[in-house]
């Protein structure tokens, strides 16, 4: 309730800001359905005084709802236009604890690791062991993995070094381009 979705679609689609599917914002990033994002924020089991890594910021709807939940919030969105929108949205609404930065997503942003929490606003075909690295120990890396073809929930928490993944649920939410599996020929 103290996030009010409708200011994070276009203005034209504010009318279908809650119904429960993803939200085109352009032609390759949306606003991922309220449920699964809900499910997924779930998981991660986010504690007051925990430092969350939100890859994927988008026009900063996740941003906030982590906001709520956590110390920090750091953001990072490889789209200029998007990022400033999330920061005139989120200044707006007096969420003083994130912080964006402008990188690509696939890298993550290892300059503030490591991080209590790592959530992937979206699809991850191939996750690169450089995002996976940035996570604490005893952290949880939250995202939904397509690596199998069909989305599945995800969390993986660092034990002893170690990631260990456990699934959570189905989820059908659109892929992040840059977490894409590289095309490949095959005969």
């Amino acid at each position: 309730m103290a996030v009010p979705r409708e200011l994070f679609v276009p203005s034209e689609k504010s009318s279908l800001a809650y119904i429960d599917e993803d939200i085109a914002l352009d032609r390759e990033r949306y606003l991922m359905e309220p449920v699964s994002l809900a499910r997924l924020l779930d998981v991660a089991e986010i504690q007051a005084t925990d430092v969350v890594l939100e890859i994927g910021s988008a026009t900063g709807y996740a941003s906030a709802l982590l906001s709520k939940l956590c110390l920090t919030v750091i953001g990072v969105e490889s789209d200029v236009e998007l990022m400033n929108k999330a920061r005139l949205l989120l200044d707006k609404l007096g969420c003083d604890n994130v912080i964006f930065y402008e990188s690509p997503l696939a890298s993550g942003y290892p300059q503030k690791a490591p991080y209590d929490v790592i959530f992937i606003n979206g699809g991850v075909e191939m996750l690169s062991e450089e995002i996976q690295g940035q996570l604490r120990e005893g952290g949880r890396l939250v995202y939904v993995d397509y690596s199998s073809g069909i989305g599945r929930a995800v969390l993986e928490r660092k034990v002893e070094g170690r990631l260990i993944k456990l699934s959570q649920f189905d989820a059908l939410v659109p892929v992040l381009k840059a977490f894409e599996k590289p095309q490949s020929f095959c005969l």
